[in-house]
Protein backbone atom coordinates (compact mmCIF):
# COMPACT_ATOMS: atom_id res chain seq x y z
CA UNK A 1 0.00 0.00 0.00
CA UNK A 2 1.51 3.26 -1.08
CA UNK A 3 0.99 6.72 0.15
CA UNK A 4 -1.65 7.62 -2.36
CA UNK A 5 -3.74 4.66 -1.41
CA UNK A 6 -3.44 5.49 2.23
CA UNK A 7 -4.40 9.10 1.59
CA UNK A 8 -7.45 8.05 -0.42
CA UNK A 9 -8.45 5.56 2.21
CA UNK A 10 -8.27 8.26 4.92
CA UNK A 11 -10.31 10.61 2.81
CA UNK A 12 -13.01 8.04 2.58
CA UNK A 13 -13.21 7.77 6.40
CA UNK A 14 -16.29 9.35 7.98
CA UNK A 15 -15.80 12.80 9.61
CA UNK A 16 -15.61 12.65 13.44
CA UNK A 17 -18.49 14.11 15.29
CA UNK A 18 -17.49 16.39 18.28
CA UNK A 19 -19.17 15.80 21.56
CA UNK A 20 -22.19 17.80 22.29
CA UNK A 21 -21.43 21.09 24.11
CA UNK A 22 -17.67 20.87 23.46
CA UNK A 23 -17.61 24.16 21.66
CA UNK A 24 -19.51 25.95 24.38
CA UNK A 25 -17.27 24.52 27.03
CA UNK A 26 -14.17 25.56 25.11
CA UNK A 27 -15.54 29.07 24.62
CA UNK A 28 -16.46 29.33 28.28
CA UNK A 29 -13.00 28.13 29.22
CA UNK A 30 -11.37 30.67 26.94
CA UNK A 31 -13.58 33.47 28.32
CA UNK A 32 -12.81 32.41 31.88
CA UNK A 33 -9.09 32.39 31.23
CA UNK A 34 -9.27 35.66 29.42
CA UNK A 35 -11.31 37.18 32.23
CA UNK A 36 -8.92 36.02 34.96
CA UNK A 37 -5.87 37.29 33.06
CA UNK A 38 -7.63 40.54 32.30
CA UNK A 39 -8.68 40.86 35.87
CA UNK A 40 -5.09 40.29 37.04
CA UNK A 41 -3.85 42.80 34.52
CA UNK A 42 -6.55 45.26 35.46
CA UNK A 43 -5.77 44.70 39.17
CA UNK A 44 -2.08 45.31 38.56
CA UNK A 45 -2.86 48.40 36.53
CA UNK A 46 -5.31 49.58 39.17
CA UNK A 47 -2.75 49.05 41.96
CA UNK A 48 -0.10 50.94 40.02
CA UNK A 49 -2.57 53.71 39.31
CA UNK A 50 -3.59 54.00 42.97
CA UNK A 51 0.08 54.01 44.00
CA UNK A 52 0.89 56.67 41.46
CA UNK A 53 -2.20 58.63 42.40
CA UNK A 54 -1.21 58.73 46.14
CA UNK A 55 2.53 59.03 45.58
CA UNK A 56 2.42 62.77 44.74
CA UNK A 57 0.20 63.77 47.70
CA UNK A 58 2.25 61.63 50.06
CA UNK A 59 5.49 63.17 48.77
CA UNK A 60 4.00 66.66 49.08
CA UNK A 61 2.81 65.86 52.62
CA UNK A 62 6.25 64.50 53.61
CA UNK A 63 7.95 67.57 52.12
CA UNK A 64 5.46 69.84 53.90
CA UNK A 65 6.10 68.12 57.21
CA UNK A 66 9.86 68.37 56.71
CA UNK A 67 9.55 72.07 55.89
CA UNK A 68 7.29 72.58 58.90
CA UNK A 69 9.86 70.85 61.14
CA UNK A 70 12.66 73.01 59.74
CA UNK A 71 10.54 76.14 60.18
CA UNK A 72 9.71 75.12 63.76
CA UNK A 73 13.39 74.59 64.59
CA UNK A 74 14.33 77.90 62.99
CA UNK A 75 11.47 79.66 64.77
CA UNK A 76 12.71 78.28 68.09
CA UNK A 77 16.25 79.41 67.30
CA UNK A 78 15.01 82.85 66.24
CA UNK A 79 13.02 83.11 69.47
CA UNK A 80 16.15 82.25 71.46
CA UNK A 81 18.17 84.81 69.49
CA UNK A 82 15.49 87.45 70.04
CA UNK A 83 15.54 86.69 73.77
CA UNK A 84 19.33 87.07 73.84
CA UNK A 85 19.05 90.30 71.86
CA UNK A 86 16.52 91.66 74.33
CA UNK A 87 18.88 90.84 77.20
CA UNK A 88 21.76 92.50 75.36
CA UNK A 89 19.59 95.56 74.65
CA UNK A 90 18.70 95.75 78.34
CA UNK A 91 22.37 95.49 79.30
CA UNK A 92 23.31 98.07 76.66
CA UNK A 93 20.63 100.42 77.96
CA UNK A 94 22.07 100.08 81.46
CA UNK A 95 25.68 100.40 80.28
CA UNK A 96 25.98 104.18 80.94
CA UNK A 97 24.51 103.65 84.41
CA UNK A 98 26.95 100.81 85.06
CA UNK A 99 29.85 102.92 83.82
CA UNK A 100 28.78 105.79 86.02
CA UNK A 101 28.43 103.45 88.99
CA UNK A 102 31.87 102.00 88.29
CA UNK A 103 33.37 105.50 88.05
CA UNK A 104 31.67 106.44 91.30
CA UNK A 105 33.02 103.29 92.94
CA UNK A 106 36.54 104.11 91.73
CA UNK A 107 36.19 107.66 93.01
CA UNK A 108 34.98 106.43 96.40
CA UNK A 109 37.83 103.92 96.59
CA UNK A 110 40.35 106.66 95.84
CA UNK A 111 38.64 108.90 98.38
CA UNK A 112 38.89 106.14 101.00
CA UNK A 113 42.57 105.66 100.23
CA UNK A 114 43.03 109.41 100.48
CA UNK A 115 41.25 109.44 103.84
CA UNK A 116 43.48 106.62 105.08
CA UNK A 117 46.56 108.62 104.13
CA UNK A 118 45.11 111.70 105.78
CA UNK A 119 44.41 109.70 108.95
CA UNK A 120 48.03 108.56 108.97
CA UNK A 121 49.21 112.13 108.50
CA UNK A 122 46.87 113.33 111.22
CA UNK A 123 48.24 110.62 113.49
CA UNK A 124 51.73 112.10 112.99
CA UNK A 125 50.62 115.66 113.74
CA UNK A 126 49.95 115.15 117.52
CA UNK A 127 53.35 113.50 117.88
CA UNK A 128 55.03 116.40 116.11
CA UNK A 129 53.09 118.87 118.22
CA UNK A 130 54.33 117.13 121.37
CA UNK A 131 57.87 117.33 120.05
CA UNK A 132 57.39 121.01 119.26
CA UNK A 133 56.02 121.66 122.74
CA UNK A 134 59.06 119.96 124.23
CA UNK A 135 61.38 121.88 121.95
CA UNK A 136 59.69 125.16 122.80
CA UNK A 137 60.16 124.38 126.47
CA UNK A 138 63.78 123.69 125.75
CA UNK A 139 63.99 126.92 123.76
CA UNK A 140 62.96 128.81 126.87
CA UNK A 141 65.93 127.34 128.68
CA UNK A 142 68.11 127.94 125.66
CA UNK A 143 67.26 131.64 125.74
CA UNK A 144 68.57 131.88 129.29
CA UNK A 145 71.62 129.88 128.38
CA UNK A 146 72.21 132.07 125.34
CA UNK A 147 72.20 135.17 127.55
CA UNK A 148 74.68 133.50 129.87
CA UNK A 149 76.76 132.46 126.89
CA UNK A 150 76.87 136.03 125.60
CA UNK A 151 77.93 137.23 129.04
CA UNK A 152 80.71 134.69 129.11
CA UNK A 153 81.82 135.72 125.63
CA UNK A 154 81.99 139.34 126.71
CA UNK A 155 84.01 138.37 129.77
CA UNK A 156 86.35 136.20 127.75
CA UNK A 157 89.33 138.20 126.59
CA UNK A 158 90.51 135.47 124.25
CA UNK A 159 90.31 136.16 120.52
CA UNK A 160 89.10 132.64 119.78
CA UNK A 161 85.37 132.56 120.55
CA UNK A 162 83.92 129.19 121.66
CA UNK A 163 81.43 127.47 119.35
CA UNK A 164 77.78 128.41 119.85
CA UNK A 165 76.16 125.03 120.66
CA UNK A 166 72.89 126.68 121.61
CA UNK A 167 72.43 128.19 118.14
CA UNK A 168 72.74 124.72 116.57
CA UNK A 169 70.17 123.26 118.97
CA UNK A 170 67.76 126.12 118.31
CA UNK A 171 68.20 125.75 114.54
CA UNK A 172 67.41 122.04 114.82
CA UNK A 173 64.28 122.77 116.85
CA UNK A 174 63.15 125.39 114.35
CA UNK A 175 63.74 123.00 111.46
CA UNK A 176 61.61 120.32 113.13
CA UNK A 177 58.86 122.89 113.71
CA UNK A 178 59.15 123.86 110.03
CA UNK A 179 58.65 120.20 109.03
CA UNK A 180 55.51 120.11 111.19
CA UNK A 181 54.20 123.25 109.45
CA UNK A 182 54.77 121.71 106.00
CA UNK A 183 53.06 118.47 107.05
CA UNK A 184 50.00 120.42 108.17
CA UNK A 185 50.03 122.41 104.92
CA UNK A 186 50.31 119.17 102.91
CA UNK A 187 47.43 117.59 104.83
CA UNK A 188 45.26 120.69 104.34
CA UNK A 189 46.11 120.66 100.63
CA UNK A 190 44.95 117.07 100.21
CA UNK A 191 41.75 117.78 102.16
CA UNK A 192 41.07 120.74 99.86
CA UNK A 193 41.75 118.61 96.76
CA UNK A 194 39.41 115.90 98.04
CA UNK A 195 36.63 118.51 98.22
CA UNK A 196 37.42 119.86 94.72
CA UNK A 197 37.40 116.69 92.59
CA UNK A 198 41.14 116.04 92.84
CA UNK A 199 42.24 119.57 91.86
CA UNK A 200 44.95 121.08 94.07
CA UNK A 201 44.70 124.71 95.32
CA UNK A 202 46.45 127.44 93.33
CA UNK A 203 47.59 129.44 96.40
CA UNK A 204 47.56 129.53 100.19
CA UNK A 205 44.66 131.95 100.54
CA UNK A 206 42.37 129.41 98.81
CA UNK A 207 42.92 126.98 101.71
CA UNK A 208 41.50 129.16 104.49
CA UNK A 209 38.82 126.54 105.21
CA UNK A 210 41.35 123.66 105.26
CA UNK A 211 44.17 125.29 107.24
CA UNK A 212 43.31 125.70 110.91
CA UNK A 213 45.53 128.80 111.25
CA UNK A 214 47.66 131.15 109.16
CA UNK A 215 50.44 130.69 111.73
CA UNK A 216 51.62 127.48 110.03
CA UNK A 217 52.61 129.58 107.00
CA UNK A 218 55.37 131.27 109.03
CA UNK A 219 58.57 129.28 109.43
CA UNK A 220 59.98 129.56 113.00
CA UNK A 221 63.40 130.35 111.55
CA UNK A 222 62.09 133.23 109.40
CA UNK A 223 62.98 136.14 111.71
CA UNK A 224 62.59 138.79 109.02
CA UNK A 225 58.90 138.14 108.44
CA UNK A 226 55.71 138.48 110.49
CA UNK A 227 52.23 137.17 109.71
CA UNK A 228 49.38 138.58 111.77
CA UNK A 229 46.28 137.72 109.69
CA UNK A 230 45.01 136.15 106.47
CA UNK A 231 45.39 139.58 104.88
CA UNK A 232 49.15 139.18 105.16
CA UNK A 233 48.82 135.77 103.50
CA UNK A 234 46.75 137.28 100.68
CA UNK A 235 49.53 139.79 100.15
CA UNK A 236 52.09 137.02 99.70
CA UNK A 237 53.73 137.51 103.08
CA UNK A 238 54.47 133.81 103.78
CA UNK A 239 57.65 131.87 104.50
CA UNK A 240 56.98 128.95 102.16
CA UNK A 241 57.09 129.12 98.40
CA UNK A 242 54.82 127.21 96.02
CA UNK A 243 56.89 125.31 93.43
CA UNK A 244 54.05 123.84 91.32
CA UNK A 245 50.41 124.75 90.59
CA UNK A 246 47.58 123.28 88.51
CA UNK A 247 48.17 119.79 89.93
CA UNK A 248 45.69 116.92 90.26
CA UNK A 249 45.57 113.51 91.93
CA UNK A 250 46.78 111.94 88.68
CA UNK A 251 50.15 113.76 88.75
CA UNK A 252 53.42 112.32 90.02
CA UNK A 253 53.16 112.06 93.85
CA UNK A 254 56.86 113.03 94.13
CA UNK A 255 56.33 116.49 92.64
CA UNK A 256 57.56 119.17 95.06
CA UNK A 257 54.59 121.45 95.86
CA UNK A 258 55.91 123.53 98.79
CA UNK A 259 59.43 124.42 99.85
CA UNK A 260 61.09 126.17 102.79
CA UNK A 261 64.08 128.09 101.38
CA UNK A 262 65.61 128.53 104.86
CA UNK A 263 65.75 124.89 105.97
CA UNK A 264 65.55 123.11 102.58
CA UNK A 265 62.43 121.20 103.64
CA UNK A 266 60.33 119.95 100.70
CA UNK A 267 56.64 118.94 100.79
CA UNK A 268 55.58 116.57 98.01
CA UNK A 269 52.23 116.05 96.31
CA UNK A 270 51.49 113.00 98.45
CA UNK A 271 51.84 115.10 101.65
CA UNK A 272 55.22 113.71 102.73
CA UNK A 273 58.04 116.06 103.80
CA UNK A 274 61.76 115.57 103.19
CA UNK A 275 64.64 117.37 104.92
CA UNK A 276 67.61 117.72 102.56
CA UNK A 277 71.07 119.13 102.79
CA UNK A 278 72.80 120.99 99.99
CA UNK A 279 74.29 117.70 98.81
CA UNK A 280 70.93 115.96 99.14
CA UNK A 281 69.26 118.62 97.00
CA UNK A 282 71.77 118.13 94.20
CA UNK A 283 71.27 114.35 94.32
CA UNK A 284 67.55 114.01 94.96
CA UNK A 285 65.88 117.03 93.35
CA UNK A 286 65.54 117.05 89.56
CA UNK A 287 63.27 118.81 87.05
CA UNK A 288 60.78 117.13 84.74
CA UNK A 289 59.91 118.12 81.16
CA UNK A 290 57.62 120.88 82.45
CA UNK A 291 60.23 122.34 84.76
CA UNK A 292 58.63 121.05 87.96
CA UNK A 293 60.85 119.85 90.82
CA UNK A 294 60.76 116.07 91.40
CA UNK A 295 62.03 114.31 94.52
CA UNK A 296 63.83 111.05 93.70
CA UNK A 297 64.89 108.95 96.73
CA UNK A 298 68.40 107.60 96.63
CA UNK A 299 68.53 103.85 96.02
CA UNK A 300 69.98 101.85 98.86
Amino acid sequence: MNDTTMENFLRMAPAPTPPTGLRERLIDGIRLNVTKARRAEIGAVSSNFRLRRWLAPLSYAALTMACAAVIAVQTHQLAAIESDNEKLRALTANLPILREANAEEQRLRMANEELDRLRQDNADIPRLRDEIAQLRAQLGDLADLRVENQRLKAANKSSAAPPDFFAAAQDRAERIACVNNLKQIGTATRIWANDHHGQYPPDFISMTNALYSWKVLLCPGDKARQINSWADVAGGNVSYQIDATGLTDNDNPNIVVYECPLHHNFCMLDGSVQQLSEVGISRCITNDSEGRKIFTPLSR
